[in-house]
């Protein structure tokens, strides 16, 4: 059996997901764990989703094969650009909201920032 490690985001109308997967349960929550360190921020967590499933293979096909959600999602290959994603959700994110935000000087823009 393999245990797969499933990260999910979502950017405008487009949902993306990286994949993992090992026989070896401690090898993917390790990789759980990097991707968790990557994305430390408390604000990060609302971002993106993670899931751990079991299937009889190792592809992302065979996770989909019960996830219809997943079919519709665009692969992504490292967890390098799974966290870029998650990073531009958030600057979009923020981009909505800070046409309603009046902002006196680039301190309060920067420390705005790191608290959302």
């Amino acid at each position: 059996m393999y245990k797969h490690l499933i990260a999910t985001t979502q950017i405008k109308e487009r949902s993306y997901v990286y994949h993992y997967a090992s026989k070896e349960a401690n090898k993917v929550l390790y990789q759980r764990d990097a991707l968790a360190q990557t994305l430390p921020e408390h604000s990060l967590n609302v971002l993106y989703g993670v899931h751990v499933w079991v299937s009889n293979e190792k592809s992302l096909k065979s996770v989909q094969a019960h996830n219809k959600q997943l079919k519709t999602m665009w692969e992504v290959k490292n967890a390098e650009e799974f966290t870029k994603l998650v990073f531009d959700r958030k600057l979009l994110r923020l981009a909505d909201k800070l046409q309603y935000r009046e902002m006196n000087n680039l301190d309060q823009l920067i420390e705005w920032f790191n608290e959302n």
